[in-house]
């Protein structure tokens, strides 16, 4: 909830400089484990400087994240820079906001340690002027640029805060290895995302939130 503008880059809904930070650590009794940190920085590029004005705002978002498996075998990181404009819709906090980001993405997968593969020889040794059928090109980095836009619909009053969103992720469809194989191209990403705060008699606030992803099939629902 605090990072989704990794989701929707509208979904930046108040005038402030804000700065989050997650980290995380998986290890399954040492068969395979994983180390992910993602870092998002907002920095408001005008309309910040009376939060009680109602004209419109837009904000700069900058991020990182990396993920890395043991043994080196996977190593990703994305850089993601993205830019959104929220419009007034009424004079009751209701706002109306569209964003785009753009991210750069180096992966390196380096399996059996990046040696080369089995496909390279055969029972009497190496053979001469072999190419590895290696997809993934294991040990080498490869680089990627990724597009994506999304569109909200927020208020924030006194008594409760709430968000609409839509967004779409993947635009370009890059593809992720050398070969430029179709099997390795990132297909549409297609997001919604909402949320609802509401304020108990100045003693404290209940909200709930969701974030629903579908792609190629696949599909993610946070709540």
């Amino acid at each position: 909830q605090d990072m989704n503008s990794w989701y929707n880059p509208a979904l930046k809904t108040n005038r402030d400089m804000q700065l989050h930070v997650n980290l995380r650590n998986v290890n399954y009794q040492g068969m395979a484990a994983y180390t992910s940190g993602a870092a998002t920085v907002d920095l408001p590029l005008f309309g910040s400087a009376k939060k009680e004005d109602h004209g419109g705002f837009m904000n700069l978002t900058a991020g990182v994240d990396y993920d890395k498996s043991n043994g080196g075998i996977m190593n990703v990181t994305t850089g993601l820079v993205a830019i959104s404009y929220a419009q007034p819709l009424n004079n009751h906090n209701t706002y109306l906001s569209v964003g785009f980001q753009g991210a750069y993405t180096s992966s390196k997968i380096s399996l059996n340690g990046g040696n080369l593969f089995p496909d390279q020889f055969d029972k009497y040794g190496p053979i001469g002027s072999a190419t590895t059928a290696d997809p993934l090109q294991s040990g080498n980095t490869y680089g990627y640029f990724n597009a994506g836009a999304g569109i909200s619909v927020f208020q924030n009053s006194a008594n409760r805060q709430w968000y609409i969103g839509g967004s779409v992720r993947h635009l370009n469809q890059p593809f992720t290895e050398r070969t430029h194989s179709t099997t390795f191209r990132l297909p549409m990403n297609y997001g919604f995302q909402a949320g609802y705060t509401a304020t108990l008699k100045d003693q404290g606030s209940i909200g709930a939130y969701g974030i629903f992803t579908w792609q190629a099939g696949a599909y993610e629902h946070l709540i």
